[in-house]
């Protein structure tokens, strides 16, 4: 939990550090002794259906409670590691799984979770935990749209890889998809898409060439994450990373979803070589 509390604090003083379009983010010094063993739950001392398995993902809600997928179902704990309440189960019924659960939360307390591994269709979740809705991207238009407005292609299964739902009419989609010239793959795509009353938009796509093999570990990869306030933070290593006046930086974008408005930080970095083997 420490470690999540002081992802967020580092995301938000990098936002903070000006209101201008671009800036340089300060050096500082990297911080050590910092992570701390709180707490450890979930093996002993638990009603049987609370113990952990073979869990999956671990989100923590704005109360505190910590949400992990295991067995099918969501098993919440409070703040404390105590057992507060199960969600889902196995099954296909309304807010069920099929033997796999990844869960994604927002700061409105919406949580979407996959409800198998194709990554197709994901349960939505209330802030109370009660299930709304399943929301089935190969059928709700989302993917032709995108596939109309790119002319890019989407394999059957696993083109939705995470969900963040703001509520059932806006979310955020990591989507993969391709480019093909004369049937023959030319790129593969990463983007970060936007779904505001079933209208897709999309704000970055991450396009790494075909048959970039390892070296693709060299170019780096996308990185987003979800800030306060409506916000997403995301650089893209082979597209960010610029040499300037002898001395290397890459940047960071911080896209806010409210007005549409991207700003730019940009930070200094250390390139260190290293053998690929």
């Amino acid at each position: 939990m420490r470690k999540l509390l002081l992802c967020t604090a580092i995301s938000a003083l990098l936002y903070k550090c000006s209101a201008d379009s671009v800036d340089r983010v300060q050096d500082s010094e990297p911080l050590t002794d910092v992570l701390t063993l709180e707490l450890s739950f979930g093996d002993k001392n638990l009603p049987d259906e609370y113990l952990l398995a073979k869990p999956i993902e671990i989100v923590v809600a704005e109360n505190g409670d910590i949400i992990i997928g295991d067995e099918s179902r969501l098993k919440i704990f409070d703040n404390n590691g105590n057992p507060k309440q199960l969600v889902g189960g196995q099954g296909q019924g309304p807010g069920e799984f099929d033997g796999y659960v990844r869960q994604f939360i927002t700061e409105t307390g919406y949580i979407a979770a996959v409800r198998d591994r194709t990554h197709q269709a994901y349960n939505i979740f209330a802030p109370d935990y009660s299930f709304i809705e399943t929301i089935n991207l190969q059928f709700n238009g989302i993917r032709d749209e995108l596939k109309e407005m790119t002319g890019w292609s989407f394999a059957s299964m696993g083109v939705f890889t995470k969900m963040y739902a703001f509520s059932t009419e806006e979310y955020l989609l990591q989507a993969y998809s391709r480019e093909l010239q004369d049937g023959k793959l030319i790129n593969t795509i990463q983007s970060i898409v936007e779904v505001k009353s079933d209208v897709p938009s999309i704000i970055f796509s991450a396009i790494t060439p075909a048959g970039i093999g390892v070296n693709q570990i060299v170019r780096g990869y996308l990185h987003y994450s979800l800030l306060p306030d409506r916000k997403v933070a995301y650089s893209n290593p082979p597209e960010h990373k610029f040499n300037e006046n002898g001395s290397w930086y890459y940047s960071l974008f911080i896209h806010d979803l409210l007005s549409g408005k991207k700003q730019r930080f940009k930070k200094s970095i250390h390139l260190l070589l290293f053998p690929i083997r």
